[in-house]
Order: structure tokens, then sequence, then C-alpha cells
């Protein structure tokens, strides 16, 4: 154990020399630092919490020159089990074909693996603590392991219109065995999706500010996702391109109820004084543990989508106030997790319901105050109300979650305070 604990060390110092002796602190170049769990599911996958718990990355690109190293800490609650991974690896890019239209890419990367006991157990339990909440203390895989990884991608893209590129790749990987990954995708500038196959079809969501970057990995045929993150620290140094927001994207948090939301919103602004509205927003909260089973954990997966349209008001010095109205459906869905300590979650029929929201708020930065890349970040502040059709039939389902009493009642009507990180995008 201790050789391999110790060969593992060579290599990363190795990798680590390797990446500094490369890298030139050039503006167009990227040093990306990122957090992410299951809890960022970005409204798309549910947050089992079980399977990627957290992890850590960090990663650089200097020209044809790539590094990257992710911590990330794994629970599997089906055989009672916990692994911590990192992995750290430098990569090369090559270019033999780029016509402006057509281009063609190579880029392979080694590195190694590192499986086993990394300690993140510890972290995962200090951060329930600060959130007063209860920490599963699952046991660790016995043995901690020292591997190769390598890929290599090779990559056609075709450009459709400016910014507008379409593209296909494939991944012949080596880690923890040989695998195989192939994939289509469309970008607009840095941002886009990717469906995959690698034995399981899977879909890759890229928002790309420049400064901030969402990415969000969710498998099909399952409930497996997680998001991730990463801020650009390069993206002060770089010229800003930022003109005017074209479209806004918002994510912050409310709470509705008794229920915590993580709300997002994309923002198209149609002309100085209206815009038309996306509102997404979910529950992903930790699941309960149940104190009758040491299994079974209970778990909400409640979600909100609409559209709506908002009035622009007139900016006054650091504010520019607006109305909104929305209209969608909400879905409340109660899981129950490992029940009888094989079964991985038993599903209650989900509940639809439609609901009604006007949001008054406002940006309280300047827009165009603080601005990166082709971004300007502000804040926006709203206070919500939410007209829930059905709350009668709302009340009887959530009541089956056994974090409500007897006397609980959903109320039709729900005030909330919004407060959400506020994004411009320059499209153009």
């Amino acid at each position: 154990m201790r050789e391999k604990r110790l060969l593992a060390l060579i290599l990363l110092l190795l990798v680590a020399i390797l990446s500094a002796s490369a890298f030139k602190f050039d503006f167009d170049n990227r040093i990306l630092i990122g957090s992410g769990n299951e809890k960022l599911t970005m409204g798309i996958s549910k947050n089992d919490d079980d399977y990627l718990i957290f992890n850590y990355s960090f990663s650089i690109q200097n020209g044809s020159f790539g590094f990257l190293s992710y911590l990330n800490a794994f629970t599997d609650r089906a055989s009672d089990t916990r692994h911590d991974e990192l992995i750290t690896a430098a990569s090369w890019t090559f270019v033999p074909y780029d016509n402006g239209k057509v281009r063609f890419r190579i880029r392979p990367t080694a590195g190694i693996d590192i499986d086993g006991n990394l300690g993140l157990s510890g972290v995962q339990a200090f951060y329930n603590s600060i959130r007063s909440q209860q920490y599963s203390d699952i046991p660790y895989t016995d043995e901690t392991t020292v591997q190769p990884y390598a890929d290599l991608l090779i990559e056609g893209t075709y450009t459709l219109a400016k910014h507008l590129r379409f593209g296909v790749d494939m991944v012949p990987q080596y880690w923890e065995g040989f695998r195989f990954n192939i994939g289509a995708f469309v970008n607009w500038k840095r941002s886009g999706y990717r469906i995959g196959w690698n034995g399981n079809w899977n879909m890759t969501t890229t928002l790309d500010f420049g400064i901030l970057v969402f990415q969000h990995r969710k498998e099909f045929g399952g409930t497996i996702g997680f998001g991730t993150i990463m801020i650009d620290v390069l993206s002060p140094l770089r010229e800003c391109t930022w003109e005017n927001s074209d479209a806004f994207m918002s994510l912050g948090i409310q709470r509705i109820s008794d229920f915590e939301f993580i709300t997002q919103q994309v923002i198209f602004r149609l002309n100085n004084w209206c815009a038309i509205t996306y509102l997404s927003r979910y529950t992903s909260g930790f699941p309960a543990l149940s104190d009758d089973n040491p299994h079974e954990r209970i778990q909400r997966n409640h979600s909100n989508n609409a559209l709506g349209f908002a009035l622009l008001l007139p900016t006054l010095w650091a504010f520019t106030p607006f109305v909104e109205l929305d209209a969608g459906l909400s879905r409340w869905q109660i899981d129950f997790l490992y029940p009888d300590g094989k079964t991985s979650r038993k599903m209650l029929d989900p509940l639809k319901t439609a609901f009604l929201q006007l949001r008054i708020g406002s940006s309280v930065i300047p827009e165009g105050l603080l601005k990166f890349d082709a971004t300007t970040v502000t804040l926006v502040a709203s206070l919500d109300l939410n007209y829930y059709f059905k709350a009668d039939e709302i009340t009887e389902y959530v009541k089956q979650d056994s974090y409500h009493s007897a006397d609980y009642v959903f109320k039709a009507f729900q005030p909330s305070v919004y407060i959400g990180l506020h994004v411009g995008l320059d499209l153009y």
C-alpha cells in the first residue's frame, strides 16, 4: 500500500512539473476551478443522493496543452460501500485539418487514476454538520488502487453559421478497463449539448459564460445525473467583448411553503421594454433517513416549469425593475430509496398541477458594471406570488413524505422571495 501511494505521489509531481513548465499566461487561455454534485440537477435529473456525492475539479488550457485533475466522492448504497477517486492527466491537441468550415481535431490524454479511501468521507461529514443534516456512515471499499488513465479524442466539426457548429466525436478510453465513447454535439460559441453513448445513452449540457461555466451530465434510462459549476480565474484579465445583453440567465434559491427550491431562469429580450421567460425550479434536498429502517431514505423531487412574459421598466440608477407573469406545470414526486435494502427505489406516481406566478423585482447592480468576456453579472431580487391549482391534492400527496405533520396544509396562494445571480449574455 505504501509503495502504491509513493508511486502515485511521484506521478502527480511529474504531471504538475510538466504542466507548470508548459504553461504561458496568455489571455486566450483558461484556468478553471470547479465543484459539483447531484444536488445541481439543473431540473434535468433527479438527486438520488447516491452516486457522485461531490467533486472538485481543476483544469488548464494553454494553447494545445491541457491539464486536468478531478477529485470525486462516490457512494453505492445498494452494496453499502463508498470510494473516492483522483484522476490527474495531461493532454495535447493536434489540428491536422481546418479550412474555416470543416475542422478535425485529435487530443491524446494520459495520466493516473487513484481509487479507494482518500478521506473524502470527512469532508462530507463536515458539510452535513454545517447544514445540520444526518450523515450516513457508509464504509469504504477495502483496497486503494493506482492505475493508468488514457483516452484519445477524435473529433470533426462543421461550422453551420457564425458561432454555430455541429460535430461528432469518438473517444477510445482506458479507465478501469477499456471503454469506448461516441457522440454528436452542437455548440453556440462555447456552450452546447452533446448526446453520447458509452454503454448507456447520456447527455451533457454546457453553459459557458466565460467567467462562469455550468455543466450537467445525465444518463438516460436512469436517474443518474450531476452538475458542476466552474470559475475561470483568468477571465478578468481578458479583453471584455460584452456590449449589450441579448439574453439573461439567473440562478438562485427561494422557499415556497417549507420547500427549498433551486430556481433558474432564461430570459430572451425582445426589445428594451419586454422579454419572454422560461422558469425552472426544483427541490433537490438530501433525503431524510428513516427512523424505522436504516436503509430507507425518503426524498422529494418536486419541480415547477413555466413560460412567461416580462415588462422591463426604465432603469433608475442601480435598479432595473420588472413585472413578470408566468404560467406552467408543477410536478410533485416522492421517492423511497432502498426500502428493503436491495431495491433501488420505489417511486410514488407523480402529481401534476398547474400554477401561476406574479413576480415583481429588480436588478440591484447596474448592468455593465461587472463585465467579463461576453457577459455582465448582476444580482436580482423579487417578491413572487404563486397560485397553485389543486392545493388540497398537493397537501395530501406531500404529507406522504413523513416530513409533514397530519395537520399540514399546502395553501393555494404561496408568497416567496427570490434572490439570484443574474448573468447577461451578448450572443453575437
